[in-house]
């Protein structure tokens, strides 16, 4: 029998697996919003450009294009671990309703490396997001692995 403690540390950790979930997909939709909203200006355009082509893995691209490209790709990753992580916690076949342990610990891993690049090339907003995840994914790793 699950005791009433347990089962509330657990219900817990769903929530903060689902809103963690839910704000990948907010993020990545917002992140795709804003490239193709205010990133694509003229002005920003045209100072991506003033840098000159770089070579990336033998093709010549500009800076924009590589800009751009990277900035598409991380709103579509960002929702793209968001319903992986929404999908696991939909289909579990675990009694307590949490997922394998597996899913909570590659976010995790996934918002150490958001952490580092806050800490030293991106700036706060990164660095304190990364540790706001870290809450919402670290709860449930050590739920559903204990």
């Amino acid at each position: 029998m699950v005791d009433k403690k347990n089962r509330s540390s657990t219900k817990i950790a769903r929530i903060l697996h689902t809103v963690g979930s839910a704000t990948f997909i907010g993020i990545g939709v917002l992140h795709t919003v804003v490239q193709f909203t205010t990133l694509s200006s003229d002005e920003v355009q045209r100072a991506y450009r003033a840098g000159g082509a770089i070579e990336v893995t033998g093709q010549v691209v500009d800076g924009w294009d590589l800009f751009a490209g990277t900035s598409v790709l991380m709103g579509v990753f960002s929702m793209g671990v968001g319903a992986l992580n929404f999908g696991a916690l939909r289909t579990t076949t675990r009694p307590d309703g949490l997922t394998h342990p597996v899913f909570p610990a590659v976010t995790v891993g996934v918002l150490g490396c958001v952490i580092a690049t806050g800490a030293t090339l991106l700036g706060p907003l990164q660095l304190y997001g990364g540790m706001a995840g870290l809450v919402m994914f670290g709860v449930p790793l050590v739920a559903a692995s204990t």
